[in-house]
């Protein structure tokens, strides 16, 4: 095989953001002991959480891999379902049929702690400081393999990945070559039909996925949402040391939102147009020496025009006359746009590795980025807030001896609302033998406010310009003119890691302490101003203190039988600033007591998922898959849930035709039909049934 197709291969399996690991699948064939050198190879190796090329027992932080076999067995609909398989991770529907993702709780239905990335560009959105789930601009079979950062990986991902890293890694185009098609028919009006053709020209390999989706949300809530999604990747090999990898994508769709009941909040449909664009040069220029740059811009709308109220008169029961008297303007409706505003991020990364010698390697980089948000009536000003942030960033490994290795990285970030934050982060990894590592891990991260917490301003105006009614705002407006800081974290980690190839069994274990203080929240603030009693508004206001143990394990009793076990066991503690009152200078803080602390309530006791799939013959699959959340209260939009058992059965049979295959597949959520409360109090998660038929030639 010549150095060339060497090459590429290489890297269609090893670029910048991707993972090479040899399922435990394999460890099934039967035949004699494994020696050393098949034991190495069995050890999954990562990127994400250092960008070197690393065992997963030598990295510093936890990571949980969820690999392509595993996507399959689960037959999920949506992607953010794959995540309830990582240790101490909650996934929920939060209001409008969108979801929420958090590690170790802690979050509102908006996620603003997590970095999420595809294919390392992040998907993190300026608006409203968000992940939009619904709209990453992938198809879940276009997935590879997803890398789970637990723990926070901000000197080498920066201040999104403050309490770590999702990377969901895509599948090259040569692994999908030909035309693939996939209908899915189910509850709540589920329906999805996607097509992705694969091929190449030359050194040119390119892939196009198209999808559309629609469900009718959860019953008797206004939540129904569609969906139409177009991707392109394209790989580029001009040479032996060059490639390129461009991404396009686009996707659209109404989203119901609003209740009957609240005459605030109207029931309406939010628009959602969403774009990407991503290219990455790399070049390699040894076996030890190696450069990549990667540029990426994404652009999220959210359209929310109907989200009118009134007339006053009849909101507030008076006549028309008594509004033009009460505030010199006549009676009217009011825009209220919760949901309304558009955002861009872009942002250019270049990252140098380097092999200083046999045993320390180097990756450093550095990078520029422009976060853009724009929304009149969230920011009270129709021009956009633009927010320039510089960053630089180095990771050392070093083997001090054949059984000790260090880790220390640092992420040096400068942008215009918060000045320049250093998070830095040290590790020792230390092989007991070859089949277990310990690993002693601490780090200090900031995570800078986003320009919504920074300068957001909910005003609510009259069509002349006057001002109805202030619902939020930011600490510079009231509270001796100060800026919002940006929160810090400090984390302790003792991981041990087991690998024993013979007994087709793979550990991972940690437990943990992570202390969050100058936490951003909106506490109430009394009064606002002359006008207005109160506002919410973005502020500095306390501190929360979670720790805990995390457990994973991967076992594979049989070949075809496999067991997968992710467990988290966490406790918290904190004091939030609930409510501020200027005039009296007293302030109330959520109690720090046992059922009373909204802090710690939002940090569930016990989170546990247990996969067992089994392949059998005739080409016939199935697993059965059991979560279970304990008691949690969702920050924000969300609700106290008192905790959950649910029970997916999924069943798959492929057919083969010729050069052609077809599978039939059938999924059961909640197939014991044990009804439960899903983040918000008006959502009930039933039984569930899809039927899925997928053809591939």
């Amino acid at each position: 095989m010549s150095f060339y197709i060497i090459r590429k291969l290489f890297s269609r399996s090893l670029c910048v953001v991707g993972m090479v690991t040899v399922p435990i699948s394999s460890f099934a064939n039967s035949g004699p002991a494994a020696t050393e050198a098949d034991f190495v190879s069995e050890i999954p190796i990562i990127l994400t959480a250092t960008r070197l090329l690393q065992p997963i027992n030598e990295t510093p932080v936890s990571t949980t891999i969820i690999d392509h076999q595993t996507i399959q067995d689960l037959g999920a609909t949506n992607i953010a379902d794959l995540l309830r398989l990582v240790p101490g991770m909650q996934v929920g529907h939060g209001p409008g049929n969108s979801f929420s993702v958090t590690y170790h709780g802690n979050s509102s239905t908006f996620s603003r702690r997590m970095q999420v990335q595809i294919d390392g560009r992040s998907v993190y959105s300026p608006l409203f400081s968000i992940v939009d789930w619904t709209h990453l601009g992938i198809a879940i079979e276009d997935i590879e393999r997803i890398e789970v950062i637990r723990g926070s990986n901000t000197p080498i991902d920066g201040t999104n990945a403050f309490i770590g890293t999702i990377n969901f890694i895509t599948r090259q185009p040569f692994q999908d070559k030909g035309v693939y098609f996939s209908g899915t028919k189910g509850a709540q009006g589920y329906g999805r039909e996607m097509l992705r053709i694969a091929g190449d020209t030359g050194p040119l390999e390119h892939r196009l996925t198209l999808e559309h989706r629609e469900d009718n949300g959860f019953d008797e809530v206004y939540d129904s949402q569609s969906l139409d999604m177009a991707s392109y990747r394209g790989s580029y090999f001009p040479s032996q040391k060059d490639s390129f990898d461009l991404q396009l994508g686009y996707s659209r769709g109404p989203e119901g939102i609003g209740s009957a009941n609240d005459p605030l909040d109207p029931i309406r449909y939010k628009e959602t147009h969403a774009y990407y664009g991503f290219i990455r040069w790399e070049r390699i220029f040894s076996e030890s020496n190696d450069l990549y740059v990667q540029l990426y811009q994404n652009r999220l709308v959210w359209s929310d025009k109907e989200d009118v109220v009134g007339p006053l008169s009849s909101l507030f029961g008076v006549s028309p006359a008594a509004i033009l008297a009460m505030t010199g303007n006549p009676d009217q409706s009011v825009p209220l746009g919760l949901y309304d505003g558009e955002a861009e991020r872009t942002d250019l990364d270049f990252r140098h590795t380097l092999r200083i010698n046999g045993d320390l390697r180097l990756i450093w980089g550095g990078g520029l980025r422009r976060d853009r948000f724009q929304t009149l009536l969230n920011l009270n000003r129709p021009d956009p807030i633009d927010n320039y942030s510089r960053r630089l960033n180095g990771h050392l490994e070093w083997a001090l001896s054949e059984r000790l290795i260090t880790n220390a990285g640092i992420m040096i970030e400068h942008n215009d609302i918060s000045d320049t934050e250093i998070s830095p982060r040290l590790a020792f990894n230390y092989n007991l033998d070859r089949a277990q590592t310990l690993r002693f891990a601490i780090a200090h991260s900031a995570r800078m406010p986003s320009i919504y917490e920074a300068r957001g301003e909910n005003y609510v105006r009259f069509d002349s310009g006057d001002i109805i009614d202030i619902t939020s705002s930011n600490a510079k407006n009231v509270i001796l003119g100060t800026d919002v800081r940006p929160e810090l974290l400090d984390s302790l980690e003792l991981g041990y890691v087991l690998f024993l190839p013979a007994k087709h069994l793979q550990l991972d274990a940690k437990i943990y302490k992570d202390e969050i203080t100058k936490v951003i929240a909106q506490p109430t603030v009394r009064p606002f101003n002359d006008r207005d009693k109160k506002a919410f508004v973005w502020m500095n206001s306390g501190n929360i203190t979670i720790h805990g143990l995390d457990l994973g394990i991967d076992y594979q009793p049989q070949p075809n039988t496999r067991v997968i076990l992710a467990y988290g066991y966490a406790r918290g503690d904190g004091r939030i600033l609930k409510r501020l009152d200027l005039d009296t200078g007293k302030t109330i803080v959520w109690p720090n007591e046992p059922g009373n602390n909204q802090q710690a309530n939002s940090v569930p006791r016990h989170t546990v998922s247990l996969m067992a799939s089994h392949h059998f013959p005739r080409n016939i699959d199935t697993s059965l898959t059991w979560y279970h959340i304990s008691y949690m209260e969702w920050l924000g939009d969300g609700d106290p849930t008192s905790g959950y058992n649910r029970l997916d059965l999924h069943l798959a049979k492929t057919f083969s035709m010729l050069e052609s295959t077809a599978k039939v597949e059938l999924l059961v959520q909640n197939l014991l039909d044990n009804e439960y409360i899903d983040t918000v109090k008006y959502n009930h998660f039933g039984q569930r049934l899809f039927l899925n038929l997928n053809l591939k030639y």
